[in-house]
């Protein structure tokens, strides 16, 4: 009988060809691919994918950062596509004109990703600490349906195995934990499991989201100790602006001037004088500048809740998302100065 060969064969590495000009993005990309031990990844400045394909070699898949879309106004772009025949290309950039996009469909891209959409989704997730309704989870029809009791009896069970168990996903990669179990603020280990879930939260992901009810709890005052950003949002009427006021008050004397703290008037009418309540009249309730404000949009918002989808997904041109995004974006700037 002969003997078995118990030699193992070396995997052959498929060779991937990463065009960009975002530092960043390349690290980021060579990273990952390492990591998987199956991929050689040839890196290039984007520009370069319009000299074609090398003499001595094709590789087996194109990654192709398109950034803002520039490279797509170069009129070389669709017959340096061509040289490289059948290639696999992976385009990735962020948002495209109408324009923009003819051009991506014409070079016949396997597919294509939103950069920083997909990337940011990717690393970012969102808990939600509202456990009398579970809301975050109950707008995108998603329901956790693992027994959390004998978790929340010894959250030291928690780790990042199970983390993945308990854990809903949305198609773009966010990551959420949502729960309803009303009772779990009064539960002698709640506490614990809340901190629990928070640090390994913190641990796997880059960007963390929390929804934080307005019910005190045993980790309320922590999460508003430690968070980097603030968002505090209110309708424009007395109660809401009461409650906002009171919060307002109560971060500042915990954290000071130290911590960023976004002002949000919600539902606002397209005219500020067809509110209750005037943009200045609202800077001096909160004795602050620069509150930000997001249109009134039912049709948007009713939609999106019975689509189960994001708002986002149902319009992205729309005035509300345009607030948002705005509003993110000019947080998310002053944070990196």
């Amino acid at each position: 009988m002969n003997a078995i060969d118990t030699r193992v064969l070396p995997t052959k590495r498929k060779q991937v060809a990463l065009f960009s000009s975002d530092a960043n993005f390349r690290h980021d990309v060579t990273t990952r691919l390492d990591a998987l031990a199956i991929y050689d990844v040839k890196v290039s400045e984007a520009v370069e994918f319009l000299k074609g394909p090398p003499v001595d070699a094709r590789p087996g898949i194109i990654i192709l950062d398109l950034g803002d879309g520039e490279l797509l106004g170069n009129a070389a772009i669709v017959e340096a596509r061509s040289a490289w025949a059948s290639v696999p290309l992976i385009a990735v950039s962020g948002e495209l004109t109408s324009e923009q996009t003819r051009v991506l469909v014409r070079m016949n891209a396997s597919d294509w990703l939103h950069s920083k959409s997909a990337e940011r989704a990717a690393s970012t997730c969102l808990v939600d600490l509202d456990f009398q309704s579970a809301n975050c989870g109950a707008y995108l029809n998603q329901f956790n349906q693992f027994d959390l009791a004998g978790i929340i009896g010894q959250p030291e069970r928690l780790d990042v195995e199970l983390m993945d168990v308990i854990k809903l996903s949305r198609p773009s990669g966010l990551t959420l934990y949502s729960f309803e179990r009303p009772q779990l603020p009064f539960e002698p280990r709640g506490a614990d499991f809340v901190f629990r879930l928070l640090d390994l939260v913190a641990y796997r992901f880059d960007d963390i989201v929390i929804d934080l009810p307005n019910i005190e709890t045993p980790w309320h005052e922590s999460v508003l100790r430690t968070s980097d950003e603030i968002f505090i949002v209110f309708e424009l009427n007395v109660a809401s602006l009461r409650q906002g006021k009171r919060l307002y008050k109560k971060i500042r004397e915990l954290r000071g001037n130290g911590v960023s703290i976004t002002l949000v008037a919600n539902k606002h009418k397209r005219k500020w004088f067809g509110n209750h309540f005037s943009r200045s009249e609202l800077e001096k309730i909160f004795k602050a500048p620069h509150i930000k404000s997001l249109v009134l949009d039912n049709a948007l918002l009713a939609d999106a809740l019975n689509r189960a989808i994001l708002p986002s997904e149902v319009d992205s041109r729309a005035r509300f998302n345009k607030d948002l995004k705005r509003m993110f974006k000019e947080r998310l700037d002053n944070a990196q100065r």
